[in-house]
């Protein structure tokens, strides 16, 4: 395995209810799958749902493929910008609210999460039915794996 000895990645999205947990529910299953030596956690850019679990849905979605999740939605904080070497925004709007709000210098890589694929944002299926959450994992499993592709990770087939 190649690869960095430890990176720190965070799943961005507006309310960390939907598509960060899914994001950070299918990096972790890669990384879990692969022995990766990641750290992954998700945040939200607004404090709407701060302490809650996951919308039901991604709950659901993720168990059918076999992921568990029960992390509680926060905010980004300021130190997120140094603690993590990989911020990853679920679709522009996230990546813009971040980028304002990132400190000069940071650590940080701060990107959308397609662009580790076919650069397409990831919608929030928060107000469609189903299917949209079917969507956003296939994007964000096709996008985790690029994302670990890229930092030099040969992964075993999932």
């Amino acid at each position: 395995m190649s690869g960095p000895a430890e990176t720190k990645v965070l799943a961005v999205c507006l309310g960390n209810i939907c598509r960060s947990p899914m994001a950070e529910g299918v990096l972790k299953q890669i990384k879990d799958e692969n022995n990766l030596p990641v750290f992954v956690e998700s945040a939200g850019t607004a404090a709407y749902h701060e302490g809650e679990y996951a919308d039901e849905r991604t709950i659901s979605t993720l168990l059918n493929h076999g992921i568990t999740m029960d992390s509680l939605a926060r905010k980004v904080r300021q130190s997120d910008f140094n603690e993590f070497d990989h911020i990853l925004a679920m679709d522009g709007s996230n990546l813009s609210n971040l980028l304002k709000i990132a400190p000069k210098n940071c650590k940080a890589d701060v990107k959308l999460f397609g662009s580790y694929g076919d650069g397409k944002a990831i919608q929030d299926p928060y107000y469609g039915g189903q299917m949209g959450f079917s969507k956003t994992y296939e994007q964000c499993l096709k996008y985790g794996k690029a994302f670990y592709e890229s930092l030099g990770y040969t992964l075993n087939a999932i």
